[in-house]
């Protein structure tokens, strides 16, 4: 047995079990293997090297492979009390695990119970005692054969307790593994949303160039089809439990959310009565439809009559659910908070009593989302995002996902793919998922090609700024998020931030010597910090908890402009302004009639700051000649970005039909240089301007297609 301690852990080397608390934390096979390292060698630097031939034992794999095992093991240890993570990355080397580590010996496992010992009378010298002196059997001892027999009976009732015990932990900790994983679809198209399947085909939709499809995929695999529905304006819920028709929400004239049933044979789709939904969902039975809209949750006849509130909820819930024996309704709800989206699972009673949150205090931020029961009930599977990467996890199904409830979710796929949205076949033997593989190919461009070609040798990157003597870039690493600094072609690169640190967005100093970052630890609020341009620790520009906007520099390098960010996107609450920061004295002012306004850049000669309306996002540009803004014909706009010269701003929009374009500063004329309708493998991350003012774009080179998961009772 090969037993160590570390804070509250326990881990066994042979058998890859960790403890925490006496709670099992799952591990995959890889992130066991390299906790087994670690804890052999606590304090020791692991070379990359060591750690992939230890592993992987040789066989080939992606550079990111032992990065991503590294992410897996954080998130499955948490944080310890001083906010540190357990494992130390030392950059161009390899990694430490920080922790003090207790080996168990044998001895001390064998002898770790208490031994009961005999109460010896009080008053009577102790001794040893030889064969001779052992006292013969009194006649009132009990006989042999009924002692015997007392044995048996009591060694039966005892064996008894125990296989009860033994049951009763198996009932009440009943698991569920994930056997193997198949990939069904690869026609390359954009998916998401709700799947649904009729037990022979799975059913979703897809993003193609002329918009939204309802296709479908064989539960074994195959080719696409397509069903000859319109999806102008439409969101699917659910199927029917007759598997021959499906529930979804068709925006009207009037905008308003109208439930129709669309058949899967063939046939016009038809309305639900006058029921409105936000999101909505049958009954097993069929009987009864349960329905949101806006801040109400209804519950129908599945006609759509009869229509009756059953409680008052906050805005933006979605994806509800009944539960098997339909006494119990769960849902998702979505809201910024702290500059991110946040996602929580929420619980209620049919009759509207016992409304409340689940897994409170589980995930910081919360971000669990999208869940569903197994048919017979022992099982809830949901969608959790922990440190970036998104995987499905499961809980009893009868727990009440507390912390006083004793049990703890566990986590169901491990896996380089981030996994969303489950569905569970009828016969609860597969998970069906939308897996998403995230990889990046920074492209610059070309206005003479009217296309983008590879830069920087495709690195996965986004925010690409060039120091203003051209000779040095920056940029940030994507989706590890982390500030890098190179040769202008790329090479001689050194890692500047480190994780957990995330960077959102970052400046750099025209006098070259300071990052001004905007970044967060996870479950923190974003905030400006200053670093040194050639590496060292970051440093918050001013304390307190209030999010930041992404900075922008001044000219000679001595101020910094940045703008407040409104708790909801796209609704000011009346207080957000920009505002300039002092390097040298450390005070703070205020851009005189910048309320309202956020996202500011400043332009490289001075003599503007741009900055967007929280509604509209509209581009505003105060003069500091004429101490005055003024408007332009620059709307939707995504994020600006000032030519090295100051005579342009390029951006890309956001409207439904995204774009890139420039204005001009001296006329305000707006250009339009491509549609990204036309290249839909592009993300939607923008990446600034290469020293020649091309766009530059991060292509999307990864793949959203459609899982099996095979499950495993146990």
């Amino acid at each position: 047995m090969q037993l160590y301690e570390f804070d509250s852990f326990r881990f066994d080397a042979r058998t890859k079990l960790l403890l925490q608390d006496g709670r099992e934390i799952p591990l995959s096979k890889q992130t066991g293997d390299l906790l087994s390292l670690f804890v052999e060698g606590p304090g020791q630097v692991l070379l990359k090297e060591e750690l992939v031939s230890c592993v992987w034992s040789g066989t080939s794999v992606e550079d990111n492979s032992l990065t991503f095992a590294i992410h897996q093991l954080r998130a499955a240890l948490g944080r310890r009390k001083d906010g540190r993570s357990y494992i130390e990355t030392l950059p161009k080397r390899g990694y430490r695990f920080v922790a003090a580590v207790n080996k168990i010996e044998s001895e001390q496992v064998s002898s770790s119970a208490p031994v009961p010992r005999i109460q010896e009378p009080a008053g009577e010298e102790r001794r040893e005692l030889g064969p001779e002196s052992v006292p013969k059997a009194q006649p009132h001892f009990l006989p042999t054969r009924r002692l015997v027999g007392f044995v048996l009976v009591g060694a039966i009732v005892l064996l008894g307790l125990a296989v009860g015990v033994f049951e009763f932990r198996l009932r009440s900790n009943p698991r569920l593994t994930v056997a193997s994983y198949l990939q069904l679809t690869s026609d390359g198209h954009d998916k998401g949303g709700v799947l649904l399947t009729d037990g022979a085909r799975i059913y979703f939709q897809e993003r193609v160039s002329t918009g939204l499809q309802l296709a479908s995929v064989a539960v074994q695999g195959g080719p696409t089809g397509t069903l000859p529905v319109s999806m102008q304006g439409t969101t699917i819920f659910d199927i029917s439990p007759f598997r021959s028709e499906v529930l979804a929400a068709r925006t009207s004239s009037n905008n308003d959310p109208d439930v129709w049933l669309m058949p899967l044979l063939g046939g016009p789709p038809r309305r639900v009565g006058a029921l409105k939904a936000d999101s909505a969902t049958w009954s097993h039975d069929r009987t009864r439809i349960a329905s949101i809209l806006g801040t109400g949750l209804f519950i129908s006849a599945s006609d759509g009559t009869g229509t009756r509130k059953i409680a008052t909820i906050s805005e933006g819930a979605s994806w509800l659910r009944w539960s098997p024996d339909e006494k119990t309704l769960r849902f998702s709800r979505a809201e910024y908070r702290n500059g991110e989206m946040q996602q929580t699972l929420w619980q209620i009673n049919v009759d509207g009593t016992s409304l409340h949150q689940l897994l409170v205090g589980w995930n910081n931020p919360p971000r669990e989302c999208c869940g569903t029961w197994t048919p017979d009930g022992r099982f809830y599977v949901f969608k959790s995002t922990r440190n970036g990467h998104t995987s499905l996890w499961a809980i009893s199904g009868r727990a009440t996902l507390s912390e006083s409830d004793g049990s703890a979710p566990f986590l169901l796929s491990s896996s380089l793919i981030d996994f969303h949205d489950p569905a569970i076949s009828s016969d609860g033997k597969q998970i069906f998922a939308t897996g998403v593989q995230n990889r990046g190919e920074l492209v610059s461009y070309n206005s003479e090609l009217r296309d983008f070609v590879k830069f920087l040798g495709g690195i996965s990157a986004t925010w690409v700024i060039f120091a203003k003597s051209g000779q040095s870039v920056a940029y940030t690493d994507y989706p590890n998020l982390t500030i890098w600094h190179a040769k202008a072609d790329g090479t001689e690169k050194t890692q500047i931030t480190f994780s957990p640190l995330e960077v959102d967005g970052f400046s750099w100093s025209p006098d070259e010597k300071w990052f001004a970052i905007r970044a967060r630890n996870p479950g923190g609020v974003w905030r400006i910090y200053l670093i040194p341009s050639q590496g060292g620790q970051p440093e918050p520009i001013m304390p307190g908890e209030n999010e930041q906007g992404i900075p922008t520099w001044s000219a000679d390098s001595a101020r910094l402009c940045f703008g407040d960010v409104p708790a909801v996107f796209g609704k000011p609450s009346g207080t957000e302004m920009i505002h300039i920061y002092d390097l040298s004295t450390h005070k703070f002012s205020d851009l005189p009639g910048s309320h309202g306004l956020w996202t500011s850049r400043w332009s490289p000669d001075g003599r503007y700051i741009a900055a967007l309306t929280i509604e509209g996002q509209k581009l505003e540009l105060f003069d500091f000649s004429t101490n005055a803004w003024r408007s332009t014909n620059a709307a939707h706009v995504n994020n600006p970005n000032w030519t090295s010269d100051s005579r342009f701003i390029y951006y890309d929009t956001q409207a439904n039909e995204r774009t890139l374009q420039r204005l001009r500063i001296s006329d305000g004329r707006v250009e339009q240089l491509a549609n990204l309708r036309d290249y839909p493998s592009l993300a939607a991350w923008w990446s600034g301007l290469s020293p020649k003012n091309e766009p530059l774009l991060l292509r999307n080179l990864g793949s959203t297609e459609i899982y099996s998961l095979a499950l495993e009772y146990k």
